[in-house]
């Protein structure tokens, strides 16, 4: 079975396959929780992406909310926390269930439609090989009259034409044919052949009218809208007849499968070391030299600076269009956001996801410090997309994009209890993420993007 075709139980085990610690903050699992649900959403009802891939976002979005976080020791103590998982639950877990067993149900269908084109086609090439070897027989049965034609006398001729009548894999036509071994091809009138209606003249109807499956209330998927109106589902059983019908009728039955409109996409060119893959991330160039200008205080005093990238996902890939700077306290080696609540609350009414971070390094050089490690972790727990970019405006090179590496980084950082700088010496933790260095960030000039400043003092 193809990668389009796989079992629910690939699918579940592939969407419970994923990092998860207690020890890393809750609030980062209850914001990964926020980035699947809308995730899903993106890339299924906006995108008009497989229902394989929304299969495992949903999947994995209520395991995550029902079979972690639940029974996270942190979730008690922060009534904050407590409530927006609360939230989670009660408002966004029931239509994501909901939505779940619809799209099982499509893959499903999608299986079985499989099963039955595959059946057909394996049918199709049977007969189709039979066809082969009785002209191959037929051929060497006319080579044989013509030469006894040739060589006999006319009795001799009569009784091998005789024979050959007598054989019943020869239909009437061909009697003809072998009754005037001497015909010239030339004088054959042209070969008639049956013509393949357009699709849109190509009308089958199954004979039983089957109910429409039962979907969600219009309220509960006011917020769902599919690409070129609905998706083509496969046919029912029984809607195009039996196989000798459709062998008798189209060459193919390749013929009768129609996918749904896609616009272009993206391609996927970049994966992890685990060979999961990566959506681009489009990055403006400018972003950069607004984030320096906006730092530039800070940075005349030694003090880092961090902002936020916020962005969409259109067609498969993610463009970066908002550019948050938070609340935060900084120091020569550090910053720190505060206020988070209002920075998501943005993050929220925008409909935008989250893709990672950018900050200065004013005194050190372009690296990923331990603590740079573990902000990125919690980042990247939440999309795998999300990136790290430093600025160190006074060193060599002086500006890098990076990414943990997947494997070791993120189960290593993932599992790693300590606190403030302290040393990691495993190899290959990081590595940078441009499309130069065979990442899957991409830097491009003139794209549009904002600037937003949420602190209060600056």
């Amino acid at each position: 079975m193809g990668n389009e075709h796989r079992s629910i139980q690939e699918l579940v085990r592939e969407a419970n396959n994923y990092e998860y610690s207690s020890t890393v903050p809750l609030r980062v699992y209850l914001r990964t929780a926020e980035t699947l649900n809308r995730h899903v959403r993106a890339d299924l009802f906006y995108e008009g992406k497989s229902y394989n891939d929304a299969f495992i976002l949903y999947t994995r979005f209520l395991n995550l909310l029902m079979n972690k976080i639940a029974f996270n020791p942190q979730l008690k103590k922060d009534p904050k926390l407590y409530k927006q998982y609360l939230s989670l639950v009660n408002d966004k877990a029931p239509l994501a269930l909901k939505n779940a067993e619809i799209v099982k149900g499509h893959i499903l269908e999608n299986i079985e439609s499989y099963e039955r084109h595959k059946a057909v086609l394996e049918e199709n090439k049977k007969e189709h090989s039979q066809l082969l070897k009785l002209n191959e027989r037929r051929a060497a049965l006319e080579r044989e009259s013509a030469q006894a034609a040739a060589q006999s006398s006319g009795s001799e001729y009569e009784t091998a034409q005789s024979d050959i009548d007598d054989d019943d894999v020869l239909d009437g036509q061909l009697d003809g044919l072998l009754r005037k071994p001497n015909i010239s091809l030339e004088h054959l009138p042209p070969a008639a052949y049956p013509q393949l209606p357009e699709h849109r003249e190509l009308q089958v109807k199954s004979e039983v009218e089957a109910p429409p499956p039962s979907l969600p209330s219009k309220e509960a998927l006011s917020s769902v809208t599919y690409k070129d109106n609905q998706p083509v589902l496969p046919l029912k059983e029984g809607a195009l007849g039996t196989a000798s019908t459709l062998s008798s009728k189209l060459p193919s039955i390749a013929h009768s499968l129609h996918l749904p409109h896609k616009s272009p996409e993206h391609k996927i060119a970049s994966f992890t070391e685990a060979g999961k893959p990566l959506k681009t991330v489009y990055l403006p160039t400018e972003l950069q030299l607004k984030f320096l200008e906006v730092a530039q205080p800070n940075t005349t005093k030694r003090l880092e600076t961090c902002g936020i990238l916020c962005g969409k996902l259109s067609l498969n890939a993610f463009f970066i269009t908002t550019l948050v700077i938070p609340e935060q306290e900084s120091t020569e080696n550090t910053c720190q956001t505060n206020d988070e609540e209002a920075l998501f609350d943005y993050v929220d009414k925008n409909d935008l996801f989250v893709l990672g971070w950018i900050h200065t390094h004013p005194t050190q050089s372009c690296f990923l410090s331990s603590v740079d490690l573990h902000t990125q972790n919690s980042y990247q727990i939440m999309l795998p997309e999300a990136m790290a970019i430093v600025c160190a405006p006074t060193a060599r090179p002086n500006f890098g994009i990076f990414r943990l590496s997947d494997p070791p980084g993120i189960g290593i950082v993932t599992q790693c209890h300590r606190t403030g700088f302290h040393p990691h010496n495993e190899s290959g933790i990081y590595k940078r993420a441009e499309r130069t260095y065979g990442g899957h960030v991409v830097t491009k000039k003139d794209l549009p993007f904002r600037c937003v400043d949420l602190r209060k003092k600056h």
